[in-house]
């Protein structure tokens, strides 16, 4: 019986040095492409060297969690120390991850560093068997109140992006503290059975080993049902791989409390956003109690709650029903929140405070309305957006030109922050913001009992949305089936009343 041969296996009819050295060889030629990495990975060593390591926070500020990929299985486990030394160990798990990822490496590892000191680099090479990566380094968060934390917020960023090198030479600077990715990742992470996503992880290596890289998803991980997101990403507060109900979590980052969700919950599993609903209307409520501590608010989901008309797309943040809107829009009004960001429209827009589609404001000075900012001009490559008429709502917005930026927001003190975006080319600045909040915002009760009271009437009637579009699909599959094909269409328009 003839014996499978693995990439473990020291009997192959080449020399595995030799084939290596052709493999470098292709890979300066032709570019490090997702499967010219993977045979590599496969043909140079037994499988288990290291790949895609990338670090987030954990549940607390001494705490950071390490991933990484390898083809071959391994224990996990990572060497640490505040010098060279790496005189500590952490040990972890792993993950067999096949479905979906046929072409990726199958093999993820996990591993929790807890107990670390604050403010402080700590040197780290993560191992699987035999193999150990090269030393990576990172500085844990502070809990000084002087201290000035710096984030850089994208979206929509894919493997090809011209920002990756930018945004690597910011963070390797050592003064960013995090990258906040808000959905849409690597175009997709699921694509060519895994490979394109195993290419992106290896692309950011070098900026997500060295500063927390945290994210919430975008309506491209739910082609696969959240599957690579899930399993290639580990984000606070969640076991690992992420559940469907665990898709959202916040943050304390110096006077800064940072919210993530997902937005596409709204569209495909509306039972799980009212789940993502409770949660976010007890954390804002928290973090009101907190304000004292924390002042500033900010909120980040992929898609938009408000956007400009496109030329290109017919977008439900710029119509005037929006599922997303009527579930958040309310609750981030009335929780004080300070800003949003997004992506999903591959532009940029800074808007002035707005809510219910008014302006309430044209300036930042103790904002009345939470300020949304769409941050996704990184992925103007993969699909450019462009707009044919003015929006008096915006404060700023640029689409049309061909290339790419990110931004960068600081916390300067509990008074001020500052909002710049840079084009990645040239890091010259595009657009640049400071928000004064001079008056400490304060929810009443009685605002959080009205509010308390709108979410639950907002529940009754998705139930009964959801209800109706059950009913509608079922009715239509039946007709479709006995050839009526006209009937659906008028169904479509009596239960579009119907939902009104």
């Amino acid at each position: 019986m003839m014996r499978k041969r693995y990439p473990s296996d020291t009997s192959w009819g080449c020399n595995k040095k030799h084939l290596a050295i052709f493999m470098i060889i292709l890979m300066l030629l032709f570019g490090i492409s997702s499967p010219l990495w993977n045979l590599f990975a496969r043909v140079s060593h037994d499988g288990s060297k290291p790949y895609q390591v990338h670090i987030s926070l954990g549940d607390t500020l001494s705490e950071m969690t390490v991933m990484w990929a390898t083809v071959a299985e391994g224990e996990a486990g990572v060497l640490y120390g505040k010098s060279s030394q790496l005189d500590m160990v952490a040990l972890g798990e792993s993950k067999k991850f096949v479905k979906t990822n046929e072409e990726g490496m199958h093999n993820i590892h996990r591993v929790q560093l807890r107990n670390l000191e604050l403010d402080t680099v700590y040197y780290y090479k993560v191992r699987t068997g035999r193999y150990s990566s090269r030393t990576f380094s990172f500085r844990t968060l502070s809990e000084d109140s002087n201290w000035t934390p710096e984030v850089i917020i994208l979206a929509d960023m894919g493997s090809s992006s011209k920002s990756i090198r930018s945004v690597q030479t910011q963070v390797q600077r050592g003064n960013i503290t995090a990258v906040f990715h808000v959905g849409d990742f690597a175009y997709n992470l699921n694509s060519n059975g895994g490979e394109r996503g195993d290419e992106f992880l290896n692309r950011i290596e070098g900026i997500a080993s060295r500063t927390p890289y945290m994210t919430c998803p975008g309506d491209h991980e739910a082609f696969d049902k959240f599957m690579h997101y899930m399993y290639r990403f580990s984000m606070p507060h969640s076991p690992w791989p992420i559940p469907l109900d665990k898709l959202w979590y916040s943050i304390n980052i110096g006077q800064a409390h940072f919210v993530f969700y997902s937005t596409t919950l709204y569209q495909s599993n509306p039972e799980v956003a009212k789940i993502q609903n409770d949660w976010l209307f007890k954390d804002l409520s928290q973090a009101n109690k907190e304000r004292t501590l924390r002042p500033w608010i900010v909120v980040l989901g992929h898609k938009p709650l408000y956007c400009s008309k496109s030329v290109k797309f017919t977008q439900e943040c710029n119509s005037k029903d929006s599922v997303i809107r009527e579930n958040v829009e309310r609750m981030f009004y009335d929780f004080k929140v300070n800003l949003i960001f997004s992506g999903h429209v591959h532009a940029y827009e800074r808007y002035y405070p707005l809510y219910e589609n008014v302006v309430m404001q044209r300036n930042y000075i103790n904002p009345v309305a939470p300020v949304s900012i769409i941050t996704a001009l990184t992925g103007i490559s993969v699909v450019p957006e462009s707009y044919d008429e003015e929006n008096p709502r915006t404060a700023y917005r640029m689409a049309s030109e061909n290339r790419e930026a990110f931004g960068k927001l600081k916390i300067i003190n509990s008074t001020h922050l500052s909002w710049e975006v840079v084009y990645s080319d040239t890091l010259q600045s595009l657009d640049k913001m400071l928000m004064v909040q001079t008056k400490l915002p304060i929810v009443t009760e009685e605002t959080i009992s009205r509010l308390k009271s709108y979410m639950k009437d907002r529940i009754l009637a998705d139930a009964k949305w959801v209800l109706t579009e059950k009913i509608h699909s079922t009715l239509y599959l039946i007709l479709y089936l006995f050839g009526l094909s006209a009937i659906p269409t008028f169904l479509i328009v009596l239960f579009k009343f119907l939902r009104k």
